[in-house]
């Protein structure tokens, strides 16, 4: 089966392509700049600039297409007016996609999707109440590629990914920043210590993405562990791993802030584990793969 993965030279995407591609998948990564970590075909094409990757979607014709790509600047992604390009430039790759006898496109969404949900998130049941414009852009991109696939009479699926973490990931994001600053002896300023987060590598999201096409999950599904695990506990845990005095950990949360009572984790109940998946990875394992990289 022919995969096109977008977005492949990314976080998640190469880790994507890794894992179908030694699941026996033929794939291709197609993205703005070549990497020397993709070990596949790699498409130079600009998600935003439909000419730039239509000839490949009508000469190739892959029968899947993963959609890993959108802005994610640590710093600004959150309230960056880049969502809205990424969200129209996702449904205009869509549809030349599905053109193109395309049958199951697959794109990746968010936990922001659901806001600051009460309980263990169930893509089937829990309702999805985003509050920044990242996760509402998220959001309002499922809602047309739902329309769409009903259209073109084709396969859709949107894996809601929550707290990923793996090798390469963006030096800005939490773990990668506390152990730099960590390995150098400097105190981690940890806000929002207590918030519950549901941890997942990014092999395992890898892992989940080819469970869901092999299998396939054809609605919206949850891509995380079920653990709840607080900031403050996988940062004490990769203090430990790095052998480095967790007292360089300061916690400067305010504990009566509505971020103190979040609580942002995938229930047993969501379709990949009603499915039979199961992530390969805890919190330490996870970690121990990610810092021998």
């Amino acid at each position: 089966m022919k995969v096109l993965v977008a977005g492949g030279g990314g976080f998640l995407g190469s880790e994507i392509l890794r894992n179908l591609a030694e699941s026996g998948f033929e794939v291709k990564s197609l993205g703005r700049n070549a990497s020397s970590t993709i070990y596949c075909e790699q498409i130079i094409a600009d998600i935003q600039i439909p000419d730039t990757y239509n000839n490949l979607l009508s000469a190739w014709k892959p029968e899947v297409v993963i959609q890993a790509a959108w802005v994610t600047n640590q710093r600004t992604y959150r309230m960056s007016p880049l969502n809205s390009e990424y969200m129209n430039a996702t449904l205009k790759f869509a549809e030349q996609s599905y053109l193109s006898d395309t049958q199951h496109f697959l794109a990746l969404g968010s936990s922001a999707e659901y806001g600051i949900p009460p309980e263990p998130c169930n893509a089937t049941t829990t309702p999805a109440a985003p509050v920044d414009i990242y996760g509402t852009h998220k959001l309002q991109t499922l809602i047309k590629l739902q329309e769409m696939a009903e259209k073109f009479s084709s396969k859709l699926s949107w894996a809601r990914i929550f707290q990923p973490y793996g090798p390469d990931q963006d030096s800005a994001r939490l773990l990668p920043f506390a152990r730099k600053e960590l390995l150098a002896g400097n105190k981690v300023k940890v806000a929002q210590s207590n918030t519950i987060l549901d941890w997942i590598s990014s092999r395992d999201v890898a892992s989940a993405l080819t469970f869901a096409i092999r299998n396939p999950i054809n609605q919206i599904f949850d891509v995380g562990t079920t653990t709840p695990i607080s900031v403050i506990q996988a940062l004490r845990t990769l203090a430990t791993l790095l052998n480095v005095d967790s007292e360089l950990l300061e916690n400067v949360s305010i504990q009566t802030t509505a971020d103190e009572e979040l609580s942002m984790v995938v229930s047993k109940e969501s379709p990949l584990f009603n499915a039979q998946w199961t992530p390969q990875d805890d919190l330490v394992s996870g970690l121990k793969w990610t810092l021998s990289k």
